[in-house]
């Protein structure tokens, strides 16, 4: 079964195979100690365990199948070898078929009515982008700005392709039923009447006065 479930790229540089394997919320792979494979765990945002390593399946990984049929593409890219018992999860692996991980994520900080957007790494554009948002403020590791400028958000979000976390999604729709219940008026507008120069009027009257005694 593990030989049929066993694939080699025309590229292989060695043929120790990484054996990936799947459960609804971890993702696991074991190798032989190699730096080149490493690298490549790391930056998929794997984590040693001790005996192998593993990435825990969240809200914002995505199904732990995409992320096996990820994993195994980018070995074989690199020229490992991979097994991957679930011949589904290999196919796509081979052919590429799977949606890649979002590491943009905008979530709901707890406790507040705010929305705190996160992306992977270092990215001063992204930075930048954000904090030109309405009232936005750095509040590590997040650029956070209130819900009353969900409007805003969501065009950022899909200018630079970040996704909203489920509570993130509920307090914009929390926020847009308070709003609907919220008086709307039209307030009478008051005319200021305009300011007299009371000192030009005593001059005036001074001027007739003066031009009397003349007479």
């Amino acid at each position: 079964i593990k030989t049929e479930s066993t694939v080699f790229p025309e590229n292989k540089i060695t043929n120790a195979v990484a054996e990936i394997t799947i459960k609804d919320d971890l993702v696991s792979v074991f190798f032989e100690k190699n730096e080149d494979f490493r690298k490549i765990i790391k930056g998929l945002g794997y984590v040693w365990s001790g005996s192998s390593w593993g990435k825990k399946i969240e809200e914002t990984t995505g199904a732990a199948k995409e992320r096996a049929a990820e994993l195994g593409n980018a070995l074989l890219n690199a020229g490992f070898p991979i097994m991957i018992l679930e011949e589904k999860i290999l196919r796509n692996a081979i052919e590429g078929n799977f949606e890649p991980e979002c590491t943009n994520w905008i979530y709901r900080r707890i406790g507040k009515d705010l929305l705190a957007i996160n992306w992977k790494g270092y990215n001063d554009k992204l930075y930048q982008k954000a904090r030109s948002l309405p009232g936005a403020k750095w509040d590590s590791p997040s650029v956070v700005v209130n819900v009353a400028h969900y409007n805003e958000v969501e065009e950022f979000a899909d200018l630079y392709n970040f996704k909203f976390t489920e509570d993130a999604k509920k307090l914009i729709n929390e926020y847009k039923e308070q709003i609907q219940k919220v008086e709307v008026v039209k307030p009478a507008k008051v005319e200021k009447e305009e300011q007299k120069d009371g000192l030009e009027k005593i001059l005036e009257s001074s001027d007739e006065i003066l031009d009397d005694l003349k007479d």
